[in-house]
């Protein structure tokens, strides 16, 4: 028995549950705090040492801490989301305090495989056996939805650098999971990525005919046939949506979203630097009374403004923007300028979460904001390692 390999295997248990667990339970996101724990005093008792001072020489662990400070002020004094604040302290304690561990192509194909059969078998029993809408019921669809997407564009990337039939597989499964849940804020943005991912791909490689584009497009296409059904019901629900609004009914799903974008600039003003924090719904009802917000938007209650800068902006001032937005651009800063080879995953990966960020808010769940951080730090940080047949050459 090789006590290293269970070691590491114990050290790497939070990333393996967050392609497992996040995917089954709902509270998947508390649980992990135990196993971050039991991670962290593994490593400290075996290794007996870790590079604390180095780790906080990265400019992206340095960002999730600020966001920790600033997120705790807040949450004392104006309001603020309990689970985004534990999502920070969680992951930032899992990379201070963990030798830095490598993480190979060979590792990240399984995991996006686990993540893609368990997500695509959980979504097919739910809407065809349990007929669940959407496919999830004690999962809220929109944010399960967007984990799967950011799943789907590794699964991708790692399948642009060398052929593998498990990475296609992977990234065909989770297509089809996402068109299960009908969430267009994931649907359109995993669309727009993929084919941005894929077309810059051929190009770079001298190969954008139509019999490799075809090939390339494959899964995406199978994906979509296999949720005709759900993929229609959703196009005519828009339909329905728009002719509504057309009709100056704002009622519906995306009538709400407009009403909240439009409400917004009036409840930014009253706090702009800091926020409204919890009391924005209050705001709400004042501006319902001064005649600059509808009854129907104030019966709705809204918890947030389904466009994460708006949101931020709204809650969280000018303050809790620039450090969110900070956040998201710190990955693609750091890939860059240090000249690493997943530099184009990361940018796939911040443009995802950016158009995500349009229609929901992503980076107040948990489920969403832990694998988008444990993910991008481990392709900006040495926990990342390309196989000795270096991945990030084309395919030949």
């Amino acid at each position: 028995m090789n006590i290293k390999k269970i070691v590491d295997s114990i050290i790497l248990l939070p990333i393996i549950w967050v392609f497992s667990g996040f995917l089954i339970f709902p509270n998947g996101s508390k649980i992990i705090v135990p196993i971050i724990i039991l991670s962290i005093i593994t490593n400290l008792v075996y290794y007996k040492n870790y590079k604390l001072k180095g780790n906080l020489k990265n400019p992206y662990l340095f960002v999730i801490i600020i966001n920790i400070f600033i997120g705790s002020i807040m949450y004392y004094t104006i309001g603020f989301g309990s689970g985004e604040i534990r999502s920070y302290i969680a992951i930032s304690l899992y990379l201070l305090l963990t030798n830095k561990t490598i993480i190979d192509k060979k590792n990240l194909t399984y995991l996006t495989l686990l993540a893609a059969c368990i997500s695509f078998f959980l979504l097919i029993y739910n809407v065809f056996t349990l007929e669940i809408p959407r496919g999830v019921q004690v999962f809220n669809p929109i944010p399960y939805a967007n984990v799967l997407t950011i799943y789907a564009v590794v699964s991708l990337y790692l399948l642009l650098c060398r052929r593998s039939y498990l990475l296609f597989i992977s990234y065909f499964l989770l297509l089809a999971g996402i068109f299960l849940t009908e969430t267009r804020g994931a649907i359109i943005p995993v669309i727009i990525v993929s084919l941005l991912m894929i077309d810059t791909h051929l190009y770079k490689t001298n190969k954008l005919k139509p019999s490799y584009i075809g090939i390339m497009l494959t899964p995406l296409i199978i994906a979509m046939s296999l949720s005709y059904n759900q993929i229609e019901e959703r196009i005519n629900s828009t339909l329905v949506e728009i002719h509504k609004i057309s009709n100056g009914d704002m009622t519906s799903s995306i009538g709400l979203r407009f009403q909240m974008w439009k409400s917004a600039r009036y409840s930014f003003i009253k706090s702009p630097i800091y926020g409204l924090g919890d009391s924005h719904r209050e705001v709400l009802i004042e501006l319902n009374k001064e005649g600059l917000v509808d009854d129907s938007l104030v019966k709705f209650s809204p918890n947030h403004y389904h466009n994460q800068f708006i949101d931020k902006l709204v809650k969280t001032g000018i303050i809790g923007l620039i450090s969110m937005l900070t956040l998201l651009l710190t990955p693609l800063i750091v890939a860059y300028k240090n000249k690493k080879e997943s530099k184009s995953l990361i940018f796939y990966l911040t443009l995802l979460m950016a158009i995500s960020c349009l229609t929901d808010v992503p980076i107040n769940h948990p489920v969403v904001l832990m694998p988008f951080l444990l993910i991008n730090y481990i392709f900006i940080s040495d926990m990342w390692k390309c196989s000795n047949d270096d991945t990030s050459k084309p395919p030949h």
